[in-house]
Formats: C-alpha cells, structure tokens, sequence
C-alpha cells in the first residue's frame, strides 16, 4: 500500500481464521502464514491510518485486531464524532447512525476525520451484503412480498438499521464531490 502522495508507507497485512474460498486457502498454506493468522502487522512509517467501517463488510473484526495493535479504529476511535456528539449521529433521512458507521459522503465532520490519515476501507458483493443484513433483521419472515417492502423502505430511508444498507460508494468516496475517503479498498 502506498501513501496518498505515492510514496510508500503502510503495509497491512490481514489473517483470518476462516477461508472464504478454496483459493484463498490455497494462499494461506502458500505463504505459510499460519502462525500469524487472526492478527495485524503494520509495517512502514509510523503515520497515521485509518479505518472506514463499512457496516456487513467484518468491520467489527478487523476493529478487535486493531485494537490488539493499539490502533483505535471504528467504535474505539474516541475522535470520530458527529457535531461534538457521542454515539449517534443524526443524519440526512432523519435517521440515527452510529458514528463508526456513517459514510463520510454524508457528513462533512466525518469526512474530515478520515480526511487527516491514510485510510482503508473492506467492501463485500452488494447482494450478499444486503441479504446478510436481511436475515440478520428479519430471520422470521421469509415472504417476497416482504422482502420488496423492505428494500422499498431503505430506498426511502437510505440511512435507516443504523446505516448497514448504505450503498458502500458512499464509504469509499463521493460522485459529487469528487472527492475518494477511503484511500485503500480491499
């Protein structure tokens, strides 16, 4: 990974424990990494990195294995916050989202936090996304017919279910501004 001015800088490195693919695996044993799966190593300058969670991308994981290298990423970053508020901010739709899930496309303060590092950002298949997010909602109801009055309502509501339906777009940069937040998509 190269620095935003392209020189080079940061080298993350990520290990789980649970191959998403036999390819992947194949990888694994490869690089005979086995030893340090479930850890981070950050190699290079010491320069400030950030982390963009996008919500039903392992955001959570990769938090806890920052944290085991002393980095405050999502809900341990004490610096992110919405209007001088904690927790929740109040965003566009009226809707209320946790402050380490607000796209930075949706609130200047939060754009400018990620503003001051480097960053990067996990983004997942948009189908598989959603359909994690609706089973995890609603594991009881099953219906079609549901299922087009759910997705209508988070057309309408784009930041409703504390923006885990969020085009991810919208974590990665902005159409409108032009402007890229997350640096580093993985």
């Amino acid at each position: 990974v190269t620095g935003a001015d392209g020189a080079a800088g940061w080298h993350v490195h990520f290990w789980t424990d649970d191959a998403e693919d036999e390819v992947a695996a194949e990888r694994l044993r490869r690089r005979q990494r086995r030893r340090s799966r479930g850890q981070l190593r950050v190699q290079g300058e010491q320069r400030c990195l950030s982390f963009i969670h996008i919500p039903k991308t392992a955001g959570s994981s990769i938090e806890r294995i920052g944290a085991g290298a002393d980095r405050k990423w999502g809900f341990l970053d004490d610096n992110l916050s919405c209007d001088g508020k904690d927790g929740y901010c109040d965003m566009p739709d009226n809707s209320t989202c946790p402050r380490w899930h607000v796209p930075p496309a949706a609130l200047a303060n939060v754009a400018e936090h990620y503003s001051e590092c480097e960053t990067f950002c996990v983004v997942r298949n948009p189908l598989e996304r959603y359909r994690s997010e609706h089973a995890y909602r609603h594991r009881a109801c099953r219906s079609e017919a549901f299922k087009s009055d759910w997705l209508r309502e988070v057309r309408r509501t784009p930041y409703m279910q504390s923006c885990h339906l969020v085009p991810q777009v919208s974590y990665v940069g902005s159409a409108k501004s032009g402007r890229r937040y997350c640096k580093h998509v993985l």
